[in-house]
């Protein structure tokens, strides 16, 4: 049996590069759970391997030393041909940047920074989830944050636009609200993905209506537009 708590957002990750989808689940006592895929890319096998993977363990000083829920992402925002982690909390007003400094094979990884990105640091209530994609097809990733706090209704679809480069990212902050007159429901998770095969980034939606909202990209490639 696989567990994964109600209130963690999972991810999967061929975090051992051996060409199938290992499980990350995360644990409200700021620890994460690793499931290594020990089947093959269409058959999984998940086998437990650790409840404190990497010996990562967050607690937010900024709400006295609390932890909570959390929200996971890996990508390799550097370049260096492994997968980087980000961190939202659900007692942190920030993000957490947890770097890789092993290998695509063997990850080996470190708190670089609690308050992401430097240049302009993100701040909410708390509990943010965040996803990465090249949006505008610059060959960069791109960076989008929302809010999983559901206190936050408003201002919680941030896009930060990587003005850097694949290997240096250096995000700015372009808007708080990336799609207007949109109420998905609260508990928002974003997913893109070219669902429709023709080119291009679609958005999907998940949220605490139980069901998955849809928004075709019906722009181009570097300039899109969600219907």
């Amino acid at each position: 049996m696989i567990y994964s708590e109600a209130n963690c957002v999972p991810i999967f990750c061929d975090i051992d590069n051996d060409g199938d989808l290992d499980f990350f689940t995360g644990q409200s006592l700021g620890t994460i759970t690793f499931y290594e895929n020990t089947g093959t890319a269409n058959n999984f096998i998940l086998t437990f391997r650790s409840d404190i993977w990497q010996n990562l363990l967050i607690i937010s000083p900024a709400l006295n030393n609390r932890h909570g829920a959390n929200s996971l992402e890996f990508v390799d925002i550097d370049n260096d041909n492994d997968y980087d982690l980000f961190w939202g909390d659900l007692f942190s007003k920030g993000i957490y940047f947890i770097r890789n400094d092993g290998t695509a094979s063997e990850p080996n990884v470190v708190i670089a920074d609690s308050i992401y990105p430097r240049n302009s640091p993100y701040s909410s209530l708390g509990y943010n989830s965040t996803r990465f994609t090249d949006i505008d097809n610059d060959g960069d990733m791109d960076m989008f944050i929302s809010v999983l706090y559901l206190s936050q209704n408003d201002n919680n679809f941030t896009f930060y636009r990587n003005d850097g480069s694949a290997g240096n990212p250096v995000f700015n902050r372009v808007t708080d609200n990336f799609l207007l007159s949109v109420d998905a429901g609260g508990s928002s998770n974003p997913f893109f993905e070219d669902l429709d095969n023709d080119g291009d980034k679609d958005l999907v939606i998940g949220s605490d209506y139980s069901r998955l909202a849809y928004y075709k990209n019906t722009g181009t490639v570097s300039a899109p537009a969600f219907t």
